[in-house]
């Protein structure tokens, strides 16, 4: 494993550790409860939600009531072997998805054998088509760019009844994008966005370029005036076991602060 010096920290004290990125939307009137991403760490996600007092009433077979995939990279989607038969032996969970995600779980063993069993039911999306999951709650899928080995990928735009969250956790570069990151930004209340690395050093011996995801002194430079001008909150997500903002104290994550911007954390919530 990592040794660096906040990873030897959780590695001795599990306590610290830091869970791979997910969302839980969670609609309180109807209590149902959505995941966007399956990912390695969705036994203990599931356990937050099923302790989430705002839950207390919930019932039905099934620990949620479907899930939302970004895309086919390990951190996003792995954690649905945790519903097969050895596992949650879960009961058709609706999956939503793009149509080349789909493809992918159905081609692909042990995915596969989900989809055999019925232990998840594959729903593909449409690009930029709102889609209503409970009375209160619409979420739109859109197309980003990031190295499409297996599938396309997707971002989210989560609305409530009074406020609006865009969630992007992985992209090749903003650059990349022919949308306006801006221009979205002005249409939501609460943005959560890719923040995987702050600098190139932190992997010297590896090329970033090939791994593909902006860097946040990249955004913060992007986003410099937007800041200053507008209200939306912007967080930054997908943090690398390696990004130097982890230093609650250090100079990286006071920078990042001093600018205007946010770093996620586990429960931290956004009332929609």
């Amino acid at each position: 494993g990592c040794q660096k010096e906040h990873c030897k920290i959780a590695w001795h004290n599990p306590s610290k550790a830091h869970l791979v990125s997910s969302l839980a939307i969670i609609d309180v009137a109807e209590q149902k409860v959505f995941l966007v991403d399956a990912t390695p760490d969705i036994r203990k996600q599931i356990w937050m939600i099923q302790t989430d007092p705002n839950l207390s009433n919930r019932q039905g077979v099934n620990p949620i009531d479907g899930i939302f995939l970004t895309h086919a990279h390990m951190g996003h989607y792995t954690g649905l072997m945790h519903l097969g038969f050895e596992s949650m032996a879960t009961k058709e969970v609706p999956v939503y998805c793009t149509q080349k995600m789909a493809n992918f779980l159905k081609s692909n063993a042990p995915w596969s054998q989900l989809v055999h069993l019925k232990n998840i039911r594959l729903n593909p999306v449409n690009y930029d088509q709102k889609m209503q999951i409970t009375a209160n709650i619409t979420i739109t899928a859109f197309p980003v760019p990031h190295r499409h080995e297996f599938t396309d990928t997707v971002g989210y735009l989560i609305e409530g009844q009074q406020r609006k969250l865009l969630y992007i956790p992985d992209i090749d570069h903003w650059r990349e994008w022919p949308r306006s990151l801006p221009e979205l930004l002005k249409q939501v209340d609460f943005a959560l966005l890719d923040g995987t690395f702050y600098s190139p050093e932190e992997l010297p011996h590896r090329d970033l370029s090939k791994i593909k995801h902006p860097l946040i002194t990249e955004t913060m430079q992007l986003l410099k005036d937007f800041v200053r001008q507008n209200s939306t909150k912007i967080y930054f997500i997908h943090l690398n076991h390696t990004n130097l903002i982890f230093d609650a104290d250090g100079e990286k994550r006071q920078e990042v602060e001093r600018r205007g911007f946010y770093i996620a954390r586990e429960n931290l919530e956004f009332w929609l």
